[in-house]
């Protein structure tokens, strides 16, 4: 039912941009097509999310699991985005001990990015963004804190469930799955994700376990 619910507007943007190719001139033909394009890319991401969501939620990308040293991926991820936290005038420190573990590298990598990239975006011109690896008895922690606005602790359910955006973001582009994804990506390496308050801002926390999961299930 969501699905279906949030996919009817941007499909509709996308027939109705080529209704507007068939019938405009030259140019207003290159421009509906350009925005037609746009909008089945965002739409095919979007479906690609979703999967990626439900395999992690069953267990099925467990068979991609592999001995991941995690330090070395959270300090790609702080590099990767450390030219967009400059371009917004945010400080991005990463820091992280030592910990190799099972874990599917890939979507553990896009779980941070979107942590990362939410924290940049709400982010005030002057801020900062702690992202953190820290060992724990049963696995591993990745936090990423900044000191933006935050969110509201009776909104933190709502944020990470699928196609639910906050009323801040009512106008924003996106399709409301990047904090479903971080949750996901926790759940298939037995934890979960954490929304807390960082007086001031959010410290989000993903929970990784050493402890075997539960089996796919089918």
């Amino acid at each position: 039912d969501s699905l279906a619910h949030d996919l009817r507007t941007p499909l509709t943007r996308l027939t109705g941009n080529l209704e507007a190719a068939q019938k405009g001139g030259e140019q207003e033909r290159q421009a509906a097509i350009a925005a037609a394009y746009a909008e089945g890319h965002r739409l095919k991401q979007t479906f690609e999310t979703l999967i990626d969501i439900a395999r992690a939620e069953t267990g099925l990308s467990r068979e991609a699991m592999r001995q991941t040293d995690l330090g070395e991926l959270v300090v790609d991820m702080v590099d990767l985005f450390e030219p967009l936290a400059e371009d917004r005038g945010v400080s991005l420190v990463g820091k992280a001990e030592p910990v190799t573990m099972l874990a599917h590298r890939a979507l553990l990598g896009q779980a941070i990015g979107n942590l990362i990239d939410n924290s940049i975006k709400y982010a005030r011109a002057d801020g900062v963004i702690d992202v953190s690896l820290k060992k724990t008895p049963t696995g591993a922690e990745i936090i990423v804190a900044d000191n933006g606005p935050g969110i509201p602790d009776e909104e933190r359910l709502v944020a990470v469930q699928r196609f639910q955006r906050l009323a801040r973001d009512a106008d924003a582009p996106g399709a409301g799955l990047g904090l479903s994804i971080v949750s996901a990506a926790a759940h298939l390496h037995g934890g979960r994700l954490r929304l807390e308050d960082n007086a001031p801002g959010l410290r989000a926390v993903i929970e990784l376990n050493d402890a075997p999961a539960d089996q796919p299930k089918r």
